[in-house]
């Protein structure tokens, strides 16, 4: 199936939140732009009793049929011998994500999806679902 991103469907920006003891402020431990953007997973550990919490959204739609770098219309798919063939699909996840340092050598991470998505079918009688 081809994979068509369209133009600010995938929206990567979220809420970032990160405290810590008041030692770490004076190093400058808590400061979440000294880390990389929230869409780069595991590129940095927190110093102890930091937290990070993160909540970020995507979207992506995704239209037509290929074999190869060729694009197949879905009559050609069900000429194939395929019984039912996609037509479109829309997926949507919503991902709530929490980083704890309980010491400056170890940052645990846990991530929590939430994911909708929906396809749409053609069949070679003629009929449509999703």
């Amino acid at each position: 199936m081809k994979s068509l991103l369209k133009a600010g469907a995938s929206l990567a920006a979220a809420a970032c939140v990160c405290a810590g003891s008041p030692a770490l402020a004076d190093e400058g431990h808590i400061n979440a732009l000294d880390h990389a953007p929230i869409g780069v997973m595991g590129d940095h550990r927190h110093g102890e009793g930091e937290w990070m919490v993160s909540l970020r959204y995507m979207r992506m739609d995704m239209d037509g049929n290929r074999d190869g770098e060729t694009d197949l219309s879905d009559q050609d798919v069900l000429d194939q011998g395929w019984m039912v063939t996609p037509t479109e699909m829309t997926m949507e996840m919503w991902m709530l994500g929490a980083m704890y340092a309980p010491s400056d050598d170890l940052t645990l991470m846990a991530m929590l999806p939430y994911v909708i998505q929906e396809m749409d079918h053609l069949t070679g009688m003629g009929g449509t679902f999703t």
